[in-house]
């Protein structure tokens, strides 16, 4: 299933329901102050109508109620809360078999190799093939290239599985 993205209207319904348990005297001025984040630019109002990027967003922004001026850092500091921050939260980290520095090396290297080649849907073949290439490097050996996909697909949300044989990245902007 693919989710709708957001309109203008679900944007701000989302962003004040994300802070509906703020203390009262602080809820307007924490919605207003990432709804004036979002509308900074026209990429950034383009991610904030994904749900899944909407919802990283918010979790930066209640951080110190400021976002990443630059884009890079913006993405950097979301991958960081995919690979990382979910699975701590969700009691996984100390289950996880490979570090989130090491994953988010391996799909770093993935996402060049795709994007340099102009492929936004990939095979699953293609995939782990592209895995194992990089995997060495990081201290695994190649035939571990499925287990590093299935923990990376069932905990970090970057990368999805958009049919029985292909995938892509969850948002353009993670490949790129």
């Amino acid at each position: 299933l693919e989710i709708k993205e957001f309109d203008e209207k679900q944007v701000m319904l989302f962003t004040r329901n994300w802070f509906a348990d703020s203390p009262p005297t602080e809820q307007q001025s924490r919605v207003d102050g990432l709804v004036r984040c979002l509308g900074r630019s026209p990429r950034m109002q383009l991610l904030a109508a994904n749900p899944l990027l909407l919802s990283i967003i918010a979790l930066l922004y209640e951080r110190d109620f400021t976002l990443p001026e630059r884009r890079v850092e913006l993405y950097e500091e979301c991958a960081q809360i995919l690979l990382e921050k979910r699975e701590r939260e969700k009691g996984l980290y100390s289950e996880a078999k490979f570090s989130p520095q090491k994953k988010r090396s391996a799909l770093e290297s993935v996402a060049a190799n795709f994007h340099q080649k102009g492929t936004r849907v990939f095979s699953e073949q293609a995939l782990l093939t592209a895995l194992a290439g990089v995997l060495p490097g990081l201290g695994y050996p190649e035939t571990v290239s499925g287990e590093f996909l299935g923990e990376i697909i069932e905990r970090s949300g970057l990368l999805r599985r958009k049919s029985r044989t292909t995938f892509d990245f969850t948002h353009l902007t993670f490949q790129e």
